[in-house]
């Protein structure tokens, strides 16, 4: 199977004939943000939009065909919603094929509805139940062309039926109304049995065969530069509310399940939205980041999360359905945020960070416990001053490096930046600062240690 090009089909044509004829992955009818999500998750080469809703669901919107051109994506369209859209975008790249895409075109046929019909659902292959008015058409001139019917009732039966809701529009319905303007019932039926053409099937098999042609040619795919793709904020919108992820899920969706399921969702809707109110802060206060202060945040989200290495990068962009351009723009987000909370904690001077630190524990419900553990790590400590009297810095500045790597090995902290930075961020006021707190901590998680082990040897005697 062909996963560069991509077909979205239904009841124009039977997917085991289309398949005999161009080797693509078949998709159901398009509607609205499935080409945009098809875009974003598998990069296709080309896309054929032959069928799409528009009664159950929204249609395939004009916006995200225009983004599936500006990616460099070939799109073609026949047939059904495909030549509609077609006919509307051909001057922005979008490519027609057939009968009913040239009609659209050339304004032969104005309404959406002359390619609308309903039919079942996938479970009994997209089968027709009504017929569409383009098909009516194609029939009731051939039906003219062999002398069966003159022209002036062709144009009648045409403007009669066009007035018919596409819905009612069935053979039933139709031979009523053309014995209604007096043809026999037998040649009613011949007409619409015998001589139907299927003018929708007869553009997507062309469609696909010109499609087939090009790739045979090994014909590649080309940016269209004759128009500027530009976001609006409905585009973003669709994209961010939607579009489908890698799972095949929509974003909305998604949310809505976090939302009801996640245990801690105050929490977490309370970052993601001061995450905004900062960034907006940001704006309103023009803070901006220049080149190296947003690599510095890339490389520090790229430790923490362990995705150095360029396959492991490419893979957490897949599994978090984001592309690199958006991933960057969350870095550079970052960076802006950081450059921000930079100045707020050189603002706080001698007051440091302590007492926000402190209430940001107590809202989240962890200072008392932080404060025991202290405590005993104070009482441990006691006990140690008596065997290991207190050193000055300057005695033992070549022991920083040495406690501080185990500090943070022994409680899995990822170190993302330099010590220099991580001191200022943590409000450690210099390494002598640092080296003293660090002594304390060490000291009394090494006597932990040895205690462990005594009992355990005590219980093994």
């Amino acid at each position: 199977m062909n996963d560069n090009c991509y077909v979205f089909l239904g009841p124009s044509l039977n997917k085991q004939k289309a398949s005999s004829i161009l080797d693509a992955v078949y998709l159901p009818p398009a509607k609205q943000a499935d080409i945009l999500s098809l875009v974003r998750n598998n990069k296709p080469h080309s896309i054929v939009l032959i069928d799409g809703e528009f009664g159950q669901s929204l249609s395939v919107w004009h916006k995200e065909i225009l983004y599936a051109l500006d990616q460099g994506v070939k799109v073609y369209g026949a047939s059904s919603m495909g030549a509609l859209r077609a006919a509307e975008l051909e001057k922005f790249g979008m490519h027609g094929i057939g009968k009913i895409f040239e009609d659209y075109r050339s304004g032969a046929i104005l309404a959406d509805d002359e390619v609308a019909l309903t039919y079942l659902p996938s479970e009994l292959a997209f089968s027709c139940v009504t017929i569409p008015m383009v098909n009516i058409r194609s029939t009731l001139d051939r039906a003219q062309s062999l002398g069966l019917i003159s022209s002036r009732v062709s144009t009648e039966l045409k403007k009669i039926l066009h007035s018919v809701f596409f819905a009612d529009r069935d053979l039933k319905v139709i031979v009523e109304i053309l014995n209604n303007e007096g043809l026999p019932t037998a040649l009613s039926e011949k007409i619409f049995t015998e001589l139907y053409i299927d003018q929708k099937q007869i553009d997507a098999i062309a469609a696909l065969n010109y499609v087939n042609d090009r790739h045979a040619n090994n014909d590649t795919p080309n940016k269209i530069t004759s128009f500027k793709f530009e976001r609006s904020y409905t585009f973003d919108v669709l994209e961010y509310q939607d579009c489908m992820n890698h799972d095949g899920v929509r974003f909305r969706e998604l949310a809505k399940y976090i939302s009801l399921h996640h245990k801690d969702l105050e929490t977490l809707s309370m970052a993601a939205l001061n995450r905004e109110a900062t960034l907006l802060l940001a704006t309103t206060l023009m803070i901006g980041v220049n080149n190296n202060e947003i690599e510095e945040e890339v490389g520090r989200f790229k430790k923490k999360h362990g995705i150095i290495a360029t396959a492991s990068y490419l893979h957490w962009l897949i599994e978090n359905d984001i592309n690199e351009e958006e991933f960057e723009k969350l870095m550079k987000q970052n960076a802006v945020i950081r450059k921000l909370q930079t100045w707020q904690i050189s603002r706080q001077a001698a007051k440091e960070t302590t007492k926000l630190l402190l209430d940001q524990c107590r809202l989240m419900g962890e200072y008392s416990a932080w404060s025991v553990r202290k405590n005993n790590c104070k009482n441990i400590n006691k006990d140690l001053s008596k065997d290991f009297p207190s050193k000055s810095f300057s005695d033992s500045n070549k022991e920083l490096s040495e406690m501080f790597l185990y500090h943070v090995q022994r409680r899995g902290m990822p170190m993302t930046t330099t010590l220099e930075k991580w001191m200022m961020e943590a409000c450690f006021q210099g390494r002598s600062d640092l080296y003293h707190e660090l002594r304390k901590s060490v000291g009394a998680d090494k006597a932990l240690d040895a205690l462990a082990l005594e009992f355990a040897s005590l219980i093994r005697i």
